[in-house]
């Protein structure tokens, strides 16, 4: 989901797990310039990550690729909602595991970079189905063609709806 510096040469991750969890684990040695980890380090890197525990710490120990979806960071548009969708996520399972969310964020990311779909109405359904699954809305059984007519303002009472809900204040939703 992110990365931050962490001393030298490495960086701390914020992963999101396909059971539902987000994660912290120490990735060491990827500022170097051979590092072989280093695409793993990289905003967007889908990856199986191998994780060692120890002392209660996490760190990545390997990676494999598993799909390359590092594309949208070239749209700004779709860079910066695809960081709201992270931070919504991070929000949404901070109280308990949502399975469900992992695939959907990845349908999401591949139908705003392989289908052109638009990044506003993709984080719109992202947001609306997390609001339904926990609760916080009524099921209004939108598709995301049904979102792509709307328009940008519908994402941003949707995101206010989120943060009403959720009690928070997104940092990311500033770059809209």
């Amino acid at each position: 989901m992110k990365s931050s510096e962490h001393g030298e040469f490495d960086k701390m991750l914020t992963l999101f797990t396909h059971e539902g969890e987000v994660v912290r684990a120490k990735i060491r040695g990827v500022k170097k310039e051979r590092a072989k980890l280093k695409f793993a380090s990289l905003p967007f890197a889908l990856c199986e990550f191998e994780l060692n525990s120890k002392n209660g710490f996490l760190s990545v120990v390997g990676a494999t690729q598993i799909e390359d979806i590092s594309s949208i960071v070239h749209d700004y548009d779709a860079f910066i909602l695809a960081a709201v969708m992270f931070e919504v996520t991070t929000v949404a399972v901070s109280h308990s595991p949502i399975p469900e969310l992992f695939p959907l964020i990845l349908k999401c990311f591949r139908n705003i970079i392989f289908k052109d779909t638009c990044p506003f109405s993709v984080a719109k359904f992202y947001i609306n189905k997390i609001l339904i699954t926990e609760g916080y809305k009524k099921n209004d059984n939108k598709t995301l063609e049904t979102l792509e007519k709307e328009s940008q303002n519908e994402l941003q009472k949707t995101i206010t709806l989120f943060e009403t809900s959720y009690d928070i204040r997104l940092k990311t939703k500033t770059n809209l």
